[in-house]
């Protein structure tokens, strides 16, 4: 004997399952990607050439030509943007100086262990052994590095757009679900039986057409 399978009116509830898993995929795949880019920031900030600040040159290995950043790494205390003022020079292997710009907004760093405060950026042409000099009032180091801000940034961006998409698709994906299938439960509902009304009373005899009267009790024949 077989028994016919009510329909599921409306979409099917898979559909709740894919909404949701949408909006957990992008808030998953959000905080992972934040958390790598945290992680590759870390081990950026770990591989920095660091050369004490002492007023005497070091010497610096700069292995690819581009844009670098240097860093001050406070002695004592954390870095931050009312630090000292580090005065530095940087000399190519042609002995040609290079120039140095000020770094031109507020960034500090703390990873690893390491806390700095960007100071100034310079670009080379050519890699090579470079002699750097610099000196502050309370000391410190210098890092040397390719800029951490752009990778910061998308780090950032980067886990907010994956956020925004999986919620955009998951979110209305199952309010939209809901919503059809309640309407769907509502179109193939059966029609609610209302019990109909009584007929009204008939309306009353007209005086004079009534019945006769019966004879009382006790009257005489």
């Amino acid at each position: 004997m077989t028994t016919r399978q009510e329909a599921t009116p409306g979409p099917s509830r898979v559909w709740y399952w894919v909404g949701g898993g949408a909006a957990l995929i992008g808030v998953t795949g959000a905080v992972l990607w934040f958390v790598l880019g945290l992680l590759s920031l870390s081990h950026q900030v770990e591989g920095f050439q660091r050369v004490p600040i002492d007023g005497e040159p070091r010497r610096v290995n700069l292995l690819r030509a581009g844009s670098y950043t240097a860093y001050f790494e406070p002695r004592f205390g954390r870095a931050s943007d009312s630090g000292p003022a580090v005065d530095a020079r940087l000399v190519a292997p042609d002995g040609q100086e290079v120039p140095l710009s000020s770094y031109d907004s507020d960034l500090t760093y703390d990873f690893g262990g390491y806390q700095g405060r960007a100071v100034f950026t310079f670009r080379i042409d050519s890699p090579g052994a470079y002699q750097l000099q610099s000196s502050a009032a309370d000391g410190g180091v210098l890092a040397l590095g390719r800029g951490v801000g752009n990778k910061l940034v998308t780090s950032i961006v980067g886990a907010f757009a994956i956020g925004i998409v999986g919620l955009a698709v998951g979110i209305p994906l199952v309010i939209v679900t809901a919503v059809r299938r309640h309407s769907a439960r509502r179109r193939d509902a059966p029609p609610r039986y209302t019990a109909p009304y009584p007929p009204p009373p008939p309306p009353p005899p007209a005086p004079g057409t009534g019945p006769p009267p019966h004879p009382s009790a006790g009257a005489s024949s």
